[in-house]
């Protein structure tokens, strides 16, 4: 539905027109909008594994998202609120010709980004997913802070990023995706 209201604007030409999602639930992607959100949530959803764990979290003991064998759930909770971001990122790469119906092939069903478009895919989402990663940061700080863990969470990778960090108020309080837009 939100697709259908945001594909006014995308190019109409027969040469610049990009197939339109019909979303499915499993198997790989059969179109170029889905194929470009199951890559951009994929990143997303390990840069969350990559923060959580950092934290001294386990990945796998999520609140919203129901345990599951193999499912990383907390993970997948905290990308939930970073969904509208990618989504957005997905719209504005169509919308400006980032990606084109020439950067994406079909194979046994699937709709596959080329090497073109991978290039231009990663050139342009790096930077989203540099302020997706920091809201992941925060988000898992916050979270051990409301398990008890203290005013101060275990140090990520980066030496000292988390303490520099501002105070989260809730869960979510964090997430940043309106900026992500506007940069």
């Amino acid at each position: 539905m939100v697709w259908n209201t945001l594909a006014g604007p995308l190019p109409r030409t027969s040469a610049e027109r990009v197939p339109w999602p019909r979303r499915g639930r499993r198997g790989p992607p059969r179109d170029p909008v889905n194929a470009v959100l199951s890559l951009g949530y994929t990143l997303v959803h390990v840069a969350a594994v990559r923060e959580v764990r950092a934290a001294g979290l386990d990945p796998y003991l999520g609140y919203y998202h129901e345990p599951q064998y193999g499912r990383e759930s907390l993970a997948c909770d905290l990308v939930e609120p970073l969904r509208s971001g990618v989504d957005a990122w997905v719209w504005r790469a169509f919308r400006q010709r980032i990606l084109r119906a020439e950067h994406f092939r079909t194979a046994q069903g699937a709709c596959l980004l080329g090497k073109a478009g991978r290039a231009a895919f990663y050139q342009e989402f790096e930077p989203y997913l540099a302020r997706a990663a920091r809201n992941l940061r925060r988000m898992a700080a916050a979270v051990v802070r409301m398990l008890g863990g203290g005013t101060e969470a275990p140090q990520s990778a980066d030496e000292g990023l988390i303490a520099e960090q501002e105070e989260v108020s809730d869960f979510y309080g964090g997430c940043d995706t309106e900026a992500s837009l506007s940069e």
